[in-house]
């Protein structure tokens, strides 16, 4: 498998207007393109309670107050148009590339057709726009069109934690580790037919430990399905059926919270793996040529611990966008790579 790696540890990221980072370790490396809704000047001096209730979903201001109530998933279509899930609102966002809302859809709790209980973080965005949201409180899985319409809704064997699209449009999922036994990526067609499953599952007491978080999928350029573990520096990299071709990452056993926040592919040979808990709060860069590590960039460079990233897409033009959920509402970002300084 092709892969350069990029291990991100993603508080770097925190200079809004200009990113700050270290000169001389990663250079002008991102680039701010837009934010949405846009930033207050300064943050809240005391923010917990409104970010608890982002988080929590459980007490919110009503939705013509604020833009998003809680982000629990986006992706990027091959048009590069963004889609974005709301579960504090319960609604489905798309945006052009250049930050235009597109179209905001709600959508009521229930068990019908176009009602949702609990959908995130299982979320993802398949090349030609088909939406796929995983609900935790049904155990389904529903396909929406590129423009937000009901397609189809099928049952899973699990709670649904995250998503990926495989290369032919068929669906790879992985649950929270508690909510089913056995292998723990499942394949299904985009219908609901059973294709299979993989990747064994190990150290169940650990996973007992960290049962309400999940590893992260991710499909790369050729197909492949790249699946981040829930505690460990490390990732395995499957063929489209399931063989395992390779392993990367530290594979460092012990980290004092939940490491590998969140995956995402990056113009083909990149990906980008979001990592906390090496040391408690602490983030870092690390990045990887195949599997030699060539560029570390510590933490050090984050000049606020209080900014945090969830979910990430990125688009065929180099382009990544993250939440920001530490505001005192969430927004979302849209940064630009620079290549050239990144392979320096």
């Amino acid at each position: 498998m092709k892969m350069k790696v990029l291990l991100v540890q993603l508080l770097v990221f925190i200079g809004i207007a200009s990113p700050q980072n270290n000169p001389s370790k990663s250079g002008n490396i991102f680039s701010t393109e837009w934010i949405y809704p846009k930033l207050p000047d300064t943050l809240s001096g005391s923010f917990s309670n409104e970010k608890n209730q982002t988080k929590s979903c459980t007490i919110l201001p009503p939705d013509s107050l604020r833009t998003f109530g809680n982000i629990r998933g986006m992706g990027c279509d091959k048009n590069n148009y963004l889609y974005i899930w709301d579960d504090g609102y319960q609604a489905l966002w798309k945006f052009t590339s250049n930050g235009e809302k597109v179209w905001r859809k709600k959508f009521l709790k229930g068990n019908n057709e176009n009602e949702f209980m609990n959908v995130g973080p299982a979320f993802a965005v398949s090349k030609d726009g088909k939406i796929c949201l995983g609900d935790k409180s049904n155990r389904t899985l529903s396909i929406l069109d590129n423009n937000g319409n009901f397609e189809g809704r099928f049952p899973v064997k699990m709670m649904p934690a995250s998503i990926t699209f495989g290369g032919n449009g068929s669906i790879y999922l992985v649950g929270f580790p508690m909510s089913y036994k056995g292998n723990l990526i499942h394949h299904y067609s985009v219908t609901g037919e059973f294709l299979g499953s993989f990747c064994e599952r190990k150290d169940t007491a650990k996973a007992i430990l960290f049962s309400g978080n999940c590893g992260r999928l991710e499909t790369d350029d050729e197909g492949n399905i790249l699946y981040s573990h829930l505690y460990r520096y490390k990732i395995d990299g499957f063929s489209k059926d399931g063989n395992l071709l390779n392993t990367f990452g530290k594979n460092i056993d012990e980290l004092l919270i939940p490491g590998i926040r969140g995956i995402t592919l990056l113009n083909k040979d990149y990906l980008f793996v979001f990592v906390f808990g090496e040391e408690e709060k602490k983030w870092n860069i690390d990045f990887y040529n195949k599997s030699e590590q060539t560029h570390s960039f510590p933490s050090e460079t984050i000049t606020s611990p209080k900014f945090q990233y969830r979910y990430s897409a990125a688009d065929s033009n180099n382009n990544i966008y993250f939440d920001i959920s530490d505001y005192t509402e969430p927004v979302v970002v849209k940064y630009k790579v620079n290549f050239a300084e990144l392979t320096k």
